[in-house]
């Protein structure tokens, strides 16, 4: 055994450290962490975040961070260890030993932590990651008292060893042998005397001093033990040797077939357990302490550090390498690889080889910055700079030709080496072929392409050109459009490349995706196969490999021969706030190396596979009318107005930095599927019944996970219930019968009221048409005859007709102008006037604001007080001229029609009389009316007869 531990002591930290780190995310309280300072990190079965911090608790989703503090229920602030038990509740130990819990985002603290504190000294420090919850026991260890337990009815037993090595609970000494215990067990004992022995002489521990706490991790028969600074590894009960790390080791954890090791003052190391025996791949994150390590359930690792706050690294095979000169003000403008040796090209003029850090300068007079183009073939690399060729060799550029003494009007942005070792240069709408570093040919497209030149690729195929509006191709002497084949070329070419063999041309284009020319047929591949963006910036095509670079990150898409996606890996999330933007991507083996404008990354493409992990969405609050609701059941009835809901979720997905594609869809009101970015969606008059709500994230490599549902009802309203609808036919059918009563009842009134009118015109009309000025006016007339006076006869007579014609008239209409009431009016005065022998006279005086034609008034109206103004005024001054005044005037805004005389008017006695003789005036009135009229009628056949005799002529109007 003594030879074998000497063949395989391993060496110390003077392995190979790369110089590169991963692309991780630093999460602090500058971007809302509430403390820098984290201890422990745990993840809930929802695949939330939940950090211990020296001020509290942080719960994160990938969007907000929610904090715990004293005043939501801790007992103290600084918390140093998580536990998650089997049915997923959260365990936290502080600082002080007091422990706690999570249940649904609540805080609970044990009901018996001061039994477990009487048995701790003050001082005595809790060892992290020795906290177990299992079947209501709770067991921890402290370092210097050993391992306790406590069970469910507060009942506290400790273990301990009579000879208990620096008294930590994970060491102990038995005789000339010690013995590993791992303090997660559930067992009544400390020992494991079948695991990990070994000879007490090959490692030597203090006795008599305390050494902090010693971490474990297993894989299968071999335990990595951390002692200060060293790693010991122990293989089926056998020391076998020691790592140095240079620093005093703070945990270890083994993911998978690595192992992860922090240290106080030099980063994370990171090696490789291949064959079970560590292999340092990478030391990481040199600037933190790291003091606690998660890997969460899509593969990322959490980091908490003690004075930086938490590091997240979504893929460890995402490393950022650092570069000489890739900065604020000076960007990287291109990327090659030649001999494995990459290359890159800054603005400032300068190139880096990448592999051996060295710096390729260029002689310039003007420190103007400018893209610097290179392309690489056979192994010669060439380069564009300032309209100069330069051919570097040995680092050291060459210039072979100064295009600025031939060309200095034209710009040449692009170069390209073909497989015959000539270059190809473009620029605005010439493009050059040099031939042994001469100029050969020379194309200006303007008149072709009409268009400025992008890029330009040389392949058997022949001399592909790219421009701002599409694709040509130069075969021989001819110019082929693409464009006029196919619309999806007519976009911005933004790159050309093509397979090793030169027989499959790839484009990258600024909105249709990639666009792939391969056996006389177009493939796209964009975002309705699942790419991030359809604008495409570089490509790179090798055995069946394609990698893409967009706007949004990079992404490696796995071909078959048919050009069918077989898998498809997305690295598309920016995690160090830089941007996603895409300049170049190559391949190399199972490496991928990316440029933005300020950074060099490289990704192993070991493991292809899209990633399983199935995010989780939670479904965090329902707002209804915008209002928060609580629903206390599972499947909640609304009611019908509560028909305006608004669902608010949440895909717990962390390598997306809180950028996650859902889709989702209601069923029962649509059954497709919408897509959004967006953690809201507002359903606006839902209609009743049963709905579906189900909403699904993709993780980041576009496959969808698992859905998440809220099944609801909605109440059909009250006017579609049945007892609702019996009612209302109830109603209607009474609502019928009494607006049908009603519309009859109308009109038998109006039928009524009809009736009173004609009554009413008829009485008027009687007024009017008294048959004693009748019988008056027929006996004037008859007077005149006998007298012979024909002219006084002729005009009285046609007075007395047209007066006639215009009561009957006027007796028709319910309203009649003021102009032909005082028509009627005036013939009645002037008749009665040649009656009585001018006994009396009359004026009629209208106010000049009356517009007599169209005011209108009853017809019918003034002739019964005239006609009383005549006769008892003429009865009462028999030898007086009465004097009758007919006026109208206007007082404030109603119309005023008066009626005024010089007679002596009725005393008191008159109108009690007149009372008494209108009190049955219809039963006396109508048979004396009907026989006056029937007089009237003889008496006007007669007087006909008589002027007929006489040859007198009647006027009729």
């Amino acid at each position: 055994m003594k030879a074998l531990i000497i063949n395989i002591i391993l060496v110390t930290y003077t392995l190979f450290v790369s110089a590169q780190d991963p692309v991780y995310k630093n999460y602090n309280s500058a971007n809302g962490l509430f403390s820098s300072s984290s201890n422990c990190i745990v993840q809930d079965n929802n695949g939330l975040i939940w950090i211990g911090t020296q001020n509290g608790i942080t719960k994160f989703d990938g969007y907000t961070f929610t904090n715990f503090t004293i005043e939501q229920g801790l007992v103290e602030n600084n918390i140093v260890d998580f536990y998650k038990d089997i049915n997923g509740v959260l365990w936290f130990v502080s600082e002080n030993k007091n422990i706690g819990y999570i249940k649904n985002d609540s805080i609970f603290n044990y009901k018996f932590n001061n039994k477990l504190k009487e048995h701790f000294y003050t001082k005595s420090e809790y060892i992290k990651k020795s906290l177990v919850v299992k079947n209501g026991k709770i067991k921890l260890a402290v370092n210097n008292l050993g391992l306790f337990s406590i069970d469910s009815m507060g009942v506290v037993k400790r273990y301990y060893a009579d000879e208990l090595l620096n008294g930590n609970a994970v060491i102990i000494k038995n005789g000339t042998s010690a013995y590993i215990v791992d303090s997660y067990i559930d067992k009544d004992t400390l020992l494991f005397s079948n695991r990990c022995l070994y000879e007490k002489s090959k490692i030597t521990f203090s006795e008599t001093k305390p050494s902090n706490q010693h971490a474990a991790s297993v894989n299968g028969d071999y335990y990595y033990l951390s002692e200060n600074k060293r790693l010991l590894i122990f293989k089926n009960n056998h020391f076998i040797g020691t790592v140095d790390v240079g620093s005093k080791i703070v945990s270890i954890k083994r993911i998978n077939n690595y192992l992860w090791v922090s240290t106080v003052g030099k980063g994370v190391f990171y090696y490789s357990l291949n064959d079970d025996i560590p292999k340092l791949i990478a030391n990481f994150f040199k600037d933190f302490i790291v003091n606690y390590m998660l890997e969460d359930e899509e593969g990322g690792l959490w980091f908490s550090t003690m004075n930086n706050g938490v590091l997240y690294i979504p893929d460890i095979n995402r490393q950022i390498i650092k570069t000489k000169k890739a900065g604020k003000n000076i960007i990287i403008t291109d990327m090659d690889v030649l001999n494995n040796d990459i290359y890159v090209s800054y603005s400032n003029g300068e190139i880096e080889n990448i592999t051996t850090s060295s710096l390729i300068k260029f002689d310039s007079k003007n420190d103007t910055y400018e893209d610097l183009q290179m392309s690489t073939n056979k192994g010669r690399l060439y380069a564009l700079y300032k309209n100069r060729v330069y051919l570097i060799k040995k680092n050291k550029p060459k210039l072979i030709l100064d295009l600025n003494i031939q060309y200095k009007n034209t710009k040449f942005n692009n170069i390209f080496v073909d497989n015959n070792d000539r270059v190809w240069l473009s620029g605005n709408n010439e493009i050059l072929k040099l031939n042994n570093n001469l100029i050969e040919n020379v194309f200006t497209v303007k008149e072709h392409t009409h268009s400025e030149i992008t890029n330009i690729l040389k392949s058997p195929e022949g001399l592909f050109i790219g421009v701002k509006n599409g694709l040509w191709k130069l075969s021989g002497n001819s110019f082929y459009n693409y464009g006029n084949e196919n619309s999806i070329f007519n976009t911005n070419i933004l790159d050309i490349s093509t397979d090793r063999y030169g027989f499959t041309t790839l484009l990258s284009t600024n909105g249709n995706g990639l666009v792939v020319l391969a056996k006389d047929s177009v493939f796209v591949i964009d975002e309705k196969s699942g790419l991030q963006s359809n604008i495409v910036t570089s490509v790179c095509y090798t055995d069946s490999v394609i990698a893409i670079g967009t706007n949004q990150g990079v992404e490696v898409v796995v071909i078959d021969e048919e050009y069918n996606v077989k898998s498809h890996k997305v690295y598309s999330t920016n995690y160090n706030n830089t941007s996603n933007y895409v300049n170049k991507v190559i391949r190399i083996e199972n490496k991928i190396y990316y440029t933005t404008n300020n950074n060099l990354y490289r990704i192993f493409t070991n493991n292809l596979t899209e990633s399983k992990y199935l995010p989780k969405v939670i479904i965090n609050s329902i707002r209804i009318f915008n209002k928060d609701t609580t629903f206390l059941v599972k499947e909640p009835h609304l009611k019908s107005f509560e028909n305006n809901i608004t669902f608010n979720f949440l895909g717990v997905l962390y390598k997306n930095a809180g950028s996650v594609n859902y889709k989702y869809k209601i069923e029962g009101e649509s059954n497709q599927w919408q897509y959004t970015k967006s953690t809201s969606v507002d359903y606006s008059f839902l209609p009743s019944g049963k709905h579906k709500f189900i909403v699904v994230a993709s993780n980041s490599d576009g496959v969808w996970g698992k859905s998440t549902e809220f099944s609801f009802v909605i109440l059909r309203p009250l006017y579609l219930e049945w007892w609702f609808i019996i009612f209302a036919i109830l109603l209607i059918l009474v609502s019928v019968y009494l607006v049908g009563k009603g519309v009859l009842n109308n009109v038998k009134r109006k039928e009524s009221m009809q009736k009173d009118v004609v009554m009413y015109r008829q009485q008027a009309l009687r007024k009017q048409m008294n048959p004693h000025f009748i019988f008056n006016s027929l006996n004037s007339i008859q007077h005149f005859i006998l007298q012979n006076d024909k002219k006084m006869s002729n005009k009285y007579l046609n007075r007395f007709s047209k007066l006639i014609r215009i009561v009957l008239e006027n007796s028709q209409e319910n309203t009649i102008s003021i102009d032909d009431e005082l028509a009627a009016i005036e013939l009645y005065l002037e008749i009665e006037s040649l009656r009585f022998k001018d006994k009396f006279t009359y004026s009629i005086n209208i106010s000049k604001e009356i517009d007599t034609a169209n005011s209108k008034v009853p017809p019918l109206l003034l002739q019964p007080f005239i006609e009383n103004s005549i006769e008892h005024g003429l009865e009462a001054s028999a030898d007086s001229v009465i004097e009758i005044a007919v006026g109208a005037r206007i007082i404030n805004d109603v119309l005023v029609i008066s009626v005024d005389d010089n007679g002596s008017g009725m005393d008191e006695k008159d109108i009690k009389l007149l009372k008494l003789s209108d009190t049955n005036i219809e039963d006396e009135f109508l048979v004396p009316r009907e026989q006056e009229f029937e007089l009237i009628n003889k008496r006007l056949n007669l007087l006909k007869e008589f002027i007929s005799d006489k040859q007198y002529d009647i006027l009729e109007g």
